[in-house]
Formats: structure tokens, sequence, C-alpha cells
């Protein structure tokens, strides 16, 4: 990358000043573009003088942003400002890593001066792909091997927690196989596998803290596996993961409903008029808390949101912003804590918004707002220490109130649940056939004593019922009559289904081979030995290739039933097996 040692400190510390000395115009209320203009130039040249040509290149795209808003083309608003500013926070990293450049730090500084000439309005130059380097595909054959090690572990793990709820325990062995991805130095440069890997240890965290694992945690680590396996054969074969995999959006789904983000639960601030209030009547008791957060303990929870909301805004699809939100889920929890003072009761009210903000996605479907929400209240709370409790609480109540507009917004747009009828509620009618016909009432059965007993005796009549006795008691309930209706029509099944088959008897059971089966006899009729309906010999021989046709009518169907066309052919070896005892 550079011709000589001392040649490449020197522009690193050439590059690190300029980017400071444009750091520092960008932040100021005004911006002096015509100084901008200067220091970018200097920049570019003295990246030329080092024979840096792809850094020159790219921060060719800060003088192209500095003459569009000079000539007029472009407005130094909010969105160019967060373009540039994103841009010289890259160019520092880039700059102190010229001493260990690789392949794919050169795709990195293509793709800032591409974010850079988008922020001027003129259409991204396509860069030239570059054959992957040896190192890239060594990487890229371990992150498919260890991706499909990973898918297994999770495959088994679901499995074990299926079974058994508590056994957490089988957790471990995933913690363990994500080790081997994590060692791969180029990983963060494959999304979203590092996002996977952290939401599981998140998730596997928060579960071995309790108990008994979630009844949905063992579908998670399916949808994790069913992740995992895509995304590494992706990278395996073309070098990138898409972003907007069905997996992954359903992985995020099944993880926020196992750490507790469920939409069904609608916030009580969306219940609310939309007014002043008072909403709450009677104020409740907060809990009491050992140590309530309050000014230097909030200063790492502002860091943090600000450091997630570059993160999120980052990501490449609404799956991917919602994957790294999740992990805001530990912080707005510690917040929503409470505790004394009006600054850590904001900073409650701030940790519930948040979590509702996460629960019904406004980090995949308001990216802007909510990056925007959580940056405002990261820079109020990363002050703790220097402002005064009053103002950092206000501020943080103004973004509370609009991530709880934010929420309420998302809630009126949010699919209602299906209304299921109130017919199909009622239970299965019994056939008109089955149901009793007695004779209608006349009007000779007035509402007393009287009509009592002639009810009772029409009813003793129509049902052919004689004086009572012992032995009509022990004979059993009489026949019924019923209404003649016609009979129901046969329920059809999707797939042929094999007859019940038989019991095997085995040699070690030393049973004698049974004879041809019988018709069941009628009811009533005389006792039939069991031996009798069972196959034996060539009848079971017989009845095994009577089979094949119901194999293939399997077989051709349109989507075929593995689970009717498995018990067809153990039913075939069973009577195969039969066949042989009777050889023996």
């Amino acid at each position: 990358m550079a011709d000589s040692v001392g040649l490449t400190d020197f522009f690193a510390m050439e590059a690190a000043d300029y980017l400071e000395r444009m750091d520092g115009l960008v932040s100021k209320a005004t911006f002096d573009v015509e100084e901008f203009l200067r220091v970018s130039r200097a920049l570019r040249g003295s990246a030329l003088m080092a024979n840096q040509q792809i850094i020159a290149a790219s921060a060719a795209g800060f003088e192209q942003v500095a003459k569009a808003i000079r000539e007029g083309r472009r407005q130094w608003d909010a969105r160019t400002k967060q373009a540039v500013v994103r841009a010289v926070d890259d160019f520092k990293v880039i700059v102190r890593r010229l001493r260990d450049w690789t392949a794919a730090d050169d795709e990195k500084v293509r793709a800032i001066g591409a974010s850079l000439e988008e922020a001027a309005g003129a259409v991204p130059t396509a860069a030239k792909p570059s054959a992957p380097r040896a190192a890239d595909l060594r990487a890229r054959t371990l992150i498919a091997q260890q991706g499909a090690t990973l898918a297994a572990a999770l495959e088994a793990a679901a499995g074990s927690v299926g079974a058994d709820p508590t056994a957490v325990a089988a957790l471990n062995a995933v913690l363990q196989v994500t080790q081997p991805l994590r060692g791969i130095a180029s990983l963060a440069d494959y999304p979203p596998l590092p996002d996977i890997l952290d939401a599981l240890e998140r998730t596997i965290g928060e579960v071995q803290r309790q108990p008994r694992a979630p009844d949905q945690l063992a579908t998670a680590l399916r949808a994790a596996a069913a992740a995992v396996s895509r995304a590494a054969r992706e990278i395996a074969a073309g070098g990138s993961a898409d972003p907007e995999a069905p997996e992954l959006a359903h992985l995020v789904n099944q993880l926020g409903v196992v750490l507790g983000l469920d939409r069904s639960v609608i916030p009580i601030e969306a219940l609310f008029y939309d007014d002043a209030g008072p909403h709450t009547v009677e104020p409740g008791i907060a809990p009491v808390t050992p140590t309530p957060p309050g000014g230097p303990q909030l200063v790492p929870h502002g860091e943090y949101l600000q450091q997630a909301a570059d993160g999120i805004e980052r990501a490449r699809s609404a799956a991917e912003r919602e994957l790294r939100a999740q992990g805001l889920l530990g912080t707005f929890r510690a917040l929503a804590a409470g505790g004394d003072g009006p600054l850590a009761e904001a900073a409650a009210a701030f940790g519930r918004a948040g979590r509702d903000a996460l629960a019904y996605g406004c980090a995949g479907e308001q990216t802007a707002e909510f990056v925007a929400h959580l940056r405002r209240a990261g820079s109020a709370l990363a002050q703790a220490g220097r402002l005064a409790d009053p103002k950092i609480a206000a501020e943080l109540n103004a973004v509370t109130a609009a991530l709880r507009q934010a929420v309420s917004t998302a809630v009126a747009v949010a699919p209602s649940p299906a209304v299921v009828p109130i017919e199909q509620l009622a239970p299965a009618v019994e056939p008109a056939a089955a149901v009793s016909a007695a004779p209608p009432a006349t009007d000779g059965e007035p509402p007393n004593l009287a009509g009592s007993y002639r009810r009772f005796e029409r009813l003793v009549a129509a049902f052919g019922l004689d004086n009572p006795s012992v032995d009509s008691l022990l004979a059993g309930p009489p026949a019924l009559p019923v209404a003649a209706a016609e009979p129901p029509a046969p329920a059809r099944r999707p797939t042929p289904a094999a007859p019940p088959r038989p019991p095997v008897p085995t040699p070690a059971e030393g049973h004698v081979a049974p004879t041809t089966p019988a018709a069941a006899p009628a009811a009533g009729g005389p006792e039939v030995p069991i031996e009798t309906l069972l196959y034996d010999g060539p009848a079971a021989l017989e009845r095994a290739l009577a089979l094949r046709s119901e194999v293939r009518r399997a077989l051709e169907a349109g989507a075929p039933d593995t689970e009717a066309i498995r018990e067809l052919l153990e039913e075939v070896f069973d009577l195969v097996q039969l066949g042989q005892l009777r050889g023996r």
C-alpha cells in the first residue's frame, strides 16, 4: 500500500491533522464551505504524494460535496451534514489502519467515496470488483464450515430444550461453537453473521438467568439455525449474505418474542387521549431500587446509545436494524428501573418508551426518527455529570414524548388480529341421524303436574317402555327411535392412508403364526379368537404386494405426504417379516 515506512507514517500523521480540522469545520453552527474545500484538497494532495491512490480517489468526494454546496446544487442540511460527519469519522479509522492494510479496507474506502458522491448529488461510480484474495477465500471457507457446525448445534439445542424446558445447559454447547467464528479476523466484513452471534449470546444469557426456558426458545433456535446456515452458504459462494433474507426476518421476530418484545401487549400510553392529561388518576408507588441511576451512572448509557444509533443507521435492511436495536433492551431495562429525583424518573420513562419502540419495530420502519431520538437522548445522558439534572430531565422528557408518538403511529398502522366468527367456536353438531326423534309436545300437556303425567305416558308409549323391572334395568337402555337421515358423505382425505397395521410378533416372543384375517363379528355375535384377525404366512405376503398401488399413489401425489409413505413402507416390511416367520 505504501512505498516506505517513513512515508506511510508521515501521511498518517498529516491526514489525521487534516481530518481533525475538517471535523471541527462540520461541527460549527455555520459551515465555512471555502475552508472545508481547501482542507479537502490538501487531504487529497497529501494522499497522492504518499502514493495512496485509493484514499485520494475517495477523499475527492469531500471536494465534490463542498463544490455542490458552494454552487447551490446541494444544501448544508441535516442529511448532508450527517453524511459528511460519518465519512470523516470513517476516514479517521481508515488512516489508523495503514500499517495493517487489507483488501477489505480497499472496499471500505471505495464505499466511503461512493457515499460522498451520493451526498454531492452525483451518481456513484461503480467500482470494479477485485478478484478475491487467498486470505478472503480462506476466511469464507472457514465461515462456511463453522456456520454449518453452529447450525447443527442450534438444531440440537432446540431439540433438547423442546423436550425439557429446564435443560438450559444444552445452550452452553452453542456458546462454545460460536467461539471459532468469533476468531475469524474479517468476520465483521460479512454481515449479518456478527449481529446474529451477538443476538444469540444476548438471548442465551437472558435465558440462562431464568429457571425455565421460554416456550418459544426452541422455535427461535431453529430460526437461528436457518438464518446462520443460509448466511454462511451465501458468504462462501458470493462473499456476502442477502440482508433481506426471510430467514433473518423470521429470526428477528422469534428473538423478540423470547426477549419479551411482544406486540400483542399494547403500551398504556397508547390508550390515553391525545391531550395534556392528566392521564393517571392515582400515581403508583415506584419500586425501591438499591442503586438508582443518576449523575455519572447515566453517562455510559448515553455513550452506548450514540454508538448504537450509528450501528442501526448503517444496517442494510430493516431486519438487520431491528436485530441491532434489540441490543438496546438491556440499556432500556436499566434506565426503566427508576429511582428518586426528576432525572431518574425521566430516564425511567425514556427506558419504558424505548422498550415499546423496540417491540413495535420502530428501528426498522421509522429508522431516521428512531436514530435521531437515540442520539438526542444519548447526548443528554452523556452530559449528566456536567449539566444540571432538571435540564437533562426536560430533554429526556421531550425525547420520551416523541418516542411515544412514534409507538402510537406504529400501533395505529399495525395489522389488527383476524376476527374469528363466533360460529366457528361452537362445538361440532352430531349428524341428524343420531338425534332421537321424540314425538312433539301437544297442546294437551299444560305446564303443571297433570301435564307432566300426560307427557310421561306419551313418552312411555312412544318408546315402547313396559312396566319397570330389574330385568329391564339390567338389559340396558332401550333402543331409541331415530329420525331418518341420509348417511353423511365420507370425508375426503388428501392422501391415501394405510390401514392399521397388525401387531408383529418377533421370534423371541415364541408366538405361533396367526391365520388369515377374518371379518370382525357383528355386535352380540359369537366371540372370535384374535389370532383369526391377524395376517399370517402367504396372506401377509399377498397383503404386502397389494400395498404396491397405494405406495405408488402416495408418491405420485402433488405434495407427497412423507408420513403416510413411511407408514405404508413400515407395514410392507412388517408383513414380509410375518411371511418369513411362517417359513421358520
